[in-house]
């Protein structure tokens, strides 16, 4: 149990911030695609509850930018690891019984999830195609960013039908933002 709790932290750390960058890139390129009509943001949901003990520390000693950037020293690290670990620990212990009675894992990183809202609501039950292939795009290029980012090679995006479900204004604007990627559209 100690060492997935120790895996499950770091995974869910590697998680965060990944998300964190995510929604920041993708936010952008749907505000540029949907003309800043719309509010895009990403969010990394745990069912252990171990984001809200992460952001709490990350808070509580005003180290979230840091943390996002990769310029906590290790000593930090280590810390928002261990306690992370421990919070992970004790929800396997209070679960086992649940879990080996049931012959299923009810507790870890195998059930997070991402979350989706624009302008507040989840696109899982409140958005068109249309907003959902713009958030689509907008999350495809935002991946495309935080590659070019963080490597020396530019890749090739791959884009299949992009343009059915948008509107004219959508289209102009999509392809504006494409203008220094190697993509390739099928229509």
């Amino acid at each position: 149990d100690f060492y997935l709790a120790d895996i499950s932290a770091e995974l869910i750390i590697y998680r965060y911030r990944f998300t964190q960058m995510l929604s920041e890139y993708a936010a952008k390129h749907h505000g540029d695609i949907s003309d800043n009509s719309e509010d895009l943001k990403i969010t990394y949901s745990s069912i252990t509850g171990t984001v809200s003990v992460l952001e709490a520390y990350l808070s509580e000693n005003n180290i979230t930018n840091e943390f996002i950037t990769r310029n906590l020293s290790h000593g930090d690290y280590e810390r928002i690891k261990a306690i992370l670990s421990n919070h992970i620990l004790s929800k396997f212990r209070s679960s086992r019984e649940y879990d080996i009675e049931k012959g299923v894992s009810s507790i870890g990183v195998n059930k997070d999830d991402i979350d989706i809202s624009l302008n507040g609501l989840s696109m899982r039950s409140f958005s068109s195609q249309g907003q959902q292939r713009t958030a689509a795009l907008a999350l495809k290029l935002a991946e495309l960013e935080i590659i070019c980012k963080y490597t020396t090679t530019m890749p090739v995006l791959l884009l299949d039908d992009v343009f059915s479900e948008l509107d004219l204004k959508r289209r102009v604007s999509l392809v504006s933002t494409m203008k220094n990627a190697q993509i390739f559209i099928t229509c």
